[in-house]
C-alpha cells in the first residue's frame, strides 16, 4: 500500500509501521529519515505533517502512537529534555508498543526517561549513514531488510559536490510547442521524478531554481539541467560547451524532433492514437558546467515533456548506470525512448550511450 494511502485511508484506525518522534530543532533530520523510510516502503507517522487543521494536537499524538506498531525516537540532547517528546515516549509505554532509539548526538539520557530508554534497542546514527537506520527500523519491525540504499554511480559521483537542478520557465511563446496536457507538465513531472528518487538514495544537498533566477553561487555546482536550449538558457550554454551528437536542429525554431548529428538521423515524437500509444524521446547528458568547467553539469531534456521525464527517470536505473561510462564517471551522452500511454510513461528505454568527444568542447561565454 502506498504510505499516502495508508495515511488517509477512511473508517476504522490507520494501520502505520512507525510513529517518529523528535524536537523541532531537528526537523530537517527527522524530515530526512521519514523520507527514506516511505521511499524504501513504510508507513510513518510524523508531526505535524498528519496533524488535520483543527485537530487537537495531544489526541492526534495519542492517535498516531495508538495507530503505530512501533515507536521511533530521534535522540538527541533537544529531544530528550523536551516535555513533548517525553510526554510521547509516555504514551509509547502505556500503549506498549516497541521503542527504537536512535542517537544523532551523544546525549546523555535524563533521569525523566531513564526508566523507559535505558532497556530498549539504541543506534548511534553516523553523518550521512542513513542505510544502517533504515535497516534498523526495518529489523525492529521484522521486516525484510530493505532494498540497498546506496546512490547509483551516476547520482554518486554528482553527490560529491552541491546539486542545483535547474528548471526552466515556460513563456509565452513557447507554451505552444508543450505537448504533454498542460504546460510545462513533463518538467514538472521529470522535477518530482528527481526530488523522489535522490531522497529515496539520501541525497538531500540539492536546491531548485527557475534558469531565469539563478543567484551566482548557483552556478558553482554540480548542475541538473531541465528542459532543452530553447527553454532553458543554461542548456544552450551547455550544449554549446559540451557539442554533444543528440540534440535539436536548432536551438531557436522550437523543433520538436531529436537528431543524431553523427548518424544524421532523426527522432520523432507521436502523439498516441486510440488504443495505441504515443512515443517521446530524451537525452541525458552528462559533461561540462559550461560557466564552471571544473564541476559538471547533467542535461536532461526531450522532445516534450514526457522525454525530458523519461530521461529523470533513466538517471536512477541499472539500464544506465551499469553503463561502463556512466560507472566510471565519464561524459557521456544517452539517448532515451519512451513509451507514452495518456498522461504517464509506460516504459522507458536505453537507446544508446556515447561518449563526450572531449576534442569538440569549448568555453561558453
Amino acid at each position: 500500500m502506498d504510505p499516502l494511502d495508508a495515511r488517509h485511508q477512511l473508517g476504522g484506525r490507520r494501520e502505520l509501521d512507525l510513529f517518529l518522534s523528535y524536537s523541532s530543532v531537528d526537523k530537517s533530520l527527522a524530515e530526512r529519515l521519514c523520507a527514506l523510510l516511505e521511499a524504501a516502503g513504510l508507513t510513518c507517522w510524523i508531526a505535524p505533517r498528519d496533524i488535520k487543521p483543527a485537530t487537537d494536537w495531544p489526541t492526534a499524538i495519542k492517535e498516531g502512537i495508538r495507530s503505530s506498531k512501533l515507536f521511533v525516537l530521534l535522540s538527541s540532547d533537544h529531544s530528550l529534555n523536551s516535555r513533548e517528546v517525553q510526554r510521547e515516549v509516555l504514551l509509547a509505554d502505556q500503549e506498549q508498543r516497541p521503542l527504537l532509539t536512535v542517537r544523532i548526538d551523544d546525549a546523555q539520557v535524563p533521569d525523566a526517561l531513564a526508566y523507559f530508554l535505558n532497556r530498549v534497542q539504541r543506534i548511534q546514527w553516523n553523518e550521512g549513514d542513513w542505510a544502517s537506520v533504515v535497516q534498523a527500523v526495518f529489523a525492529a519491525l521484522d521486516r525484510p531488510s530493505p532494498p540497498s540504499l546506496s546512490s547509483p554511480p551516476l547520482w554518486d559521483s554528482l553527490n560529491r559536490d552541491n546539486l542545483v537542478i535547474v528548471a526552466p520557465r515556460w513563456v509565452e511563446e513557447f507554451q505552444r510547442w508543450e505537448r504533454s496536457g498542460a504546460v510545462g507538465y513533463g518538467d514538472a513531472r521529470a522535477l518530482m521524478e528527481l526530488a523522489a528518487g535522490t531522497a529515496r538514495i539520501g541525497i538531500f544537498n540539492v536546491a531548485i531554481r527557475f534558469h531565469d533566477l539563478l543567484h551566482p553561487d548557483d552556478l558553482d555546482a554540480n548542475l541538473i539541467l531541465l528542459g532543452g536550449p530553447d527553454a532553458n538558457y543554461l542548456s544552450k550554454q551547455f550544449c554549446a560547451a559540451n557539442s554533444p551528437t543528440f540534440g535539436w536542429p536548432s536551438s531557436d525554431a522550437h523543433v520538436v524532433s531529436l537528431m543524431d548529428r553523427r548518424d544524421d538521423v532523426y527522432y520523432h515524437p507521436q502523439v498516441g492514437q486510440p488504443g495505441e500509444p504515443g512515443k517521446d524521446f530524451g537525452v541525458a547528458v552528462r559533461g561540462s558546467n559550461p560557466v564552471h568547467p571544473d564541476k559538471d553539469a547533467l542535461l536532461l531534456a526531450g522532445c516534450w515533456g514526457f522525454g525530458t521525464w523519461a530521461s529523470a527517470r533513466m538517471t536512477f536505473l541499472p539500464q544506465l548506470n551499469t553503463h561502463q561510462l556512466v560507472s566510471h564517471g565519464r561524459h557521456f551522452e544517452a539517448l532515451v525512448g519512451t513509451a507514452v500511454g495518456g498522461d504517464d510513461l509506460m516504459q522507458v528505454d536505453l537507446l544508446d550511450v556515447r561518449v563526450i568527444d572531449e576534442s569538440t568542447k569549448t568555453t561558453a561565454q
